[in-house]
């Protein structure tokens, strides 16, 4: 009974003598404009933050080069000691992964970053710099760093045409027979 009475209209006015001072559709507008422009506001320092990160993808890469780097060195230290990483350079992988996912120029560079840290590494054990150069067997780190670090960026850069050579190719040929379809 009470839902037929909230049915009718003015029910609540003819009972009680209440009428609304203002009107809610109205203010609702007015609310929900108002609900958009702080959301908008919200958003925009987001948006802005995601654009200028967006914006410059070399400061990223370079940056999450040097952040791997450091996350690197960290291991490194971590596990140098230990007899099962005695083999496995984590400097040798950094740079692998690194070229593997950049290219030429950030595995090089990589490769640099790591040499710097071996001559680092190898100042603090005591060998100066004249026995680094004068002793071939030192050199050997030294090359490879490089060496891995070119090959692997290279394959990634050749991948990365190939690619987009086959994905060009492709579109051709579509366009070329898209009259069989």
């Amino acid at each position: 009974m009470i839902e037929k009475e909230n049915l009718e209209k003015n029910t609540i006015r003819k009972k009680y003598g209440w009428f609304p001072k203002i009107s809610i559709l109205e203010d609702l507008k007015d609310q929900y404009q108002d609900f958009l422009d702080r959301r908008q506001k919200r958003e925009n320092w987001y948006r802005l933050i995601l654009s200028r990160i967006t914006g410059h993808a070399a400061v990223i890469k370079w940056g999450e080069i040097l952040l791997f780097f450091g996350f690197s060195e960290i291991l490194h230290r971590v596990l140098g000691n230990s007899v099962q990483f005695r083999y496995i350079d984590v400097r040798l992988l950094y740079v692998v992964i690194i070229g593997s996912i950049y290219g030429l120029n950030e595995g090089v560079a990589a490769a640099f970053l790591a040499v710097c840290a071996l001559t680092v590494s190898y100042i603090r054990e005591g060998i100066n710099g004249l026995t680094l150069f004068y002793e071939p067997s030192n050199w050997l780190p030294y090359i490879l760093y490089f060496v891995v670090g070119a090959v692997c960026g290279y394959s990634q850069m050749k991948n990365r045409k190939d690619i987009a050579f086959a994905n060009e190719e492709n579109a051709l040929l579509k366009d070329k027979f898209l009259f069989i379809l």
